[in-house]
């Protein structure tokens, strides 16, 4: 029940404030504009969200 809790959690905070922190690193970073970091955000990050999932279930586990 705890890895279901933990995997839920860990989901929401990707989706919502670490995404923003990793698009503001990126901007800053980089130089990036901002519509350029959120699209490297989204192919690298978002698109493979499944595979941070599984992780985190393994690790927990």
């Amino acid at each position: 029940m705890a890895a279901v809790v933990f995997v839920l959690f860990l989901r929401l905070f990707i989706q919502g404030t670490l995404g923003e922190w990793i698009v503001r690193f990126l901007e800053n970073s980089y130089h990036l504009e901002r519509w350029d970091a959120m699209i490297i955000y989204q192919y690298t990050i978002r698109n493979n969200i499944e595979i941070f999932i599984y992780v985190a279930v393994a690790i927990s586990i």
